[in-house]
């Protein structure tokens, strides 16, 4: 008997796309034109790479993937974007408070920042082998995610995705 491969778990971090600069109120960011290609473009690219190499083999690769993002319209316009090229096989995106830009500092760690991490790390122990999770956010607070799992600094450009394997 052969034994498989353990999976790792991904976690997958994207940074909003572009947006229309009509109000400096966050909560109502609208994605722009360009924003709306760049995010679908990625989408495309990602869903197709799950068709094509699925990352949970069937039957358990009914819906692997977990999507969360800030409150923010266009985290929430980049996440929709996402989550319908995946054929909604996700489920509703859900927003998570600890994303929220309001708490993003560069500099200083807040309760939200340890959240948020420690919400990664319990979804990385609590999930199956293959499954993948979504954050959409914001930087500076993403790319501190990220060298917290990875220990490297890692800026993320508008609508970039990353993908973190997670033992």
């Amino acid at each position: 008997m052969t034994d498989m491969p353990q999976l790792p778990r991904y976690v997958l971090i994207m940074r909003h796309a572009s947006w229309e600069p009509t109000t400096d109120d966050r909560t109502q960011r609208r994605l722009s034109a360009e924003g709306k290609r760049d995010a679908a473009d990625v989408a495309g690219t990602l869903a197709g790479l799950l068709d094509e190499y699925p990352i949970f083999p069937p039957p358990l690769y009914a819906e692997p993937i977990a999507i969360h993002h800030a409150a923010s319209r266009e985290s929430e316009e980049t996440a929709g974007i996402v989550n319908e090229a995946l054929g909604h096989r996700a489920g509703p995106a859900k927003v998570d408070p600890d994303l929220d830009p309001s708490h993003a500092s560069a500099y200083v760690q807040t309760p939200h920042h340890r959240s948020l991490l420690r919400t990664v790390q319990d979804w990385v122990a609590e999930s199956q082998p293959g499954q993948a999770m979504l954050l959409v956010g914001h930087e500076p607070q993403l790319g501190w995610l990220v060298r917290q799992l990875t220990g490297k600094a890692v800026p993320i450009a508008r609508s970039e995705l990353l993908c973190l394997a997670c033992a």
